[in-house]
Parts: C-alpha cells; sequence; structure tokens
C-alpha cells in the first residue's frame, strides 16, 4: 500500500485514514516518496503495489505518470492498482489524457467506489468506459452502509450496472458499528 496524497476528493463517513487526510500534503514528501520507492525496490516479493491515500486520482496527470513510471522501472512490480472514489463524486477527472496515461502503465487496475446504483451517473458511465475503452480493467469495491445499500436488491442492481459498464464487483467491505 502506497499512500502517495493525503487529499481526497471526499471524505466518506466510514473512512479508515480520516485520522490522515487533509493534512495538506497533496502529495507525499519528497524524502518519504523516496523512502517508499527504496522499499519496494528492495523488496523483491513485492509484486502488487496499490496506490491510494487519499485518492491518487486527485493528483496531477504529470506527477501521477511519474509515479506510475517509477514504479514501472521495479522489475519485480507486476500489478498497480489506483483506488479511487474520483469516478464517482469527479468522473471528469477521467479525461482521454489520463486514461492514456494509466494505458501506458499496464497493467494498472482501477478500484473504483461505488456504494449505490444511483451514484452511477451517466458522467460516471462516460468515465468507466473511457477508461474501459483503454483496456483499463475496472473493479468495484463498495462499503455496506444501513440505510443505504444493505439489501440484496440494491447491490443486485448496483453490480448489474457495474458489469454492464465493464466494472468487476470485486469485494463489499462490512465496517465495524459505530454511532
Amino acid at each position: 500500500l502506497f499512500l502517495v496524497t493525503d487529499t481526497c476528493s471526499v471524505y466518506c463517513r466510514y473512512c479508515t485514514r480520516k485520522h490522515f487526510t487533509g493534512q495538506d500534503e497533496a502529495f507525499v514528501k519528497s524524502a518519504d516518496y523516496d523512502k517508499a520507492l527504496s522499499y519496494i525496490k528492495s523488496k523483491t516479493g513485492i509484486r502488487e503495489v496499490i496506490l491510494s491515500g487519499g485518492d491518487p486520482l486527485t493528483l496531477g496527470d504529470a506527477v501521477l505518470d511519474r509515479v506510475l513510471t517509477d514504479l514501472r522501472a521495479i522489475d519485480h512490480v507486476e500489478i498497480i492498482r489506483i483506488g479511487s472514489r474520483m469516478p464517482v463524486v469527479c468522473p471528469m477527472r477521467v479525461t482521454p489524457e489520463l486514461a492514456r496515461i494509466i494505458q501506458k502503465h499496464q497493467p494498472v487496475y482501477v478500484m473504483t467506489h461505488f456504494n449505490h446504483p444511483r451514484e452511477i451517473t451517466a458522467e460516471a458511465a462516460a468515465a468507466l468506459k473511457l477508461l474501459a475503452d483503454h483496456g483499463t480493467p475496472l473493479f468495484n469495491q463498495l462499503v455496506l452502509l444501513n440505510g443505504v445499500n444493505n439489501h440484496p436488491a440494491i447491490i443486485q442492481a448496483l453490480s448489474r450496472r457495474l458489469l454492464y459498464l465493464r466494472v468487476k464487483p470485486y469485494y463489499m467491505f462490512q465496517c465495524d458499528p459505530v454511532s
């Protein structure tokens, strides 16, 4: 898990990283970035790196391209995943240029984060189509939320719509109960 930013596009009530996000570190400090890359390089058993944070798609195209380039330069890193809620809350972030950057560094998996079928707007569907058309495998992780999506019919509707849009439902996360 490579936390490349502490900035999110939205601050979810169930987030497990609220203790560190929003501290004005749009991109990880240079020394920390270099240390993380050195760690990944030194651990040849690391085959997969998940970019997270914050939301990696809040980074600019040039910065994201640099991160992906640096990771692709490490021979033993086979898979890169990007976890992002941007296709949901800011689908206009998914541009042809972003899709080309991700495509250039394949295999890169984009892990979306749709929790309800109503979040799949026309704009969100277009963003997913753009990524899929550029060969990016798309998966969805959802959080079970009481009163939002905790009914089988809602999960089925979400899953069917995502599958139609070439997004594979990946996992459901059940949070610990909180007040």
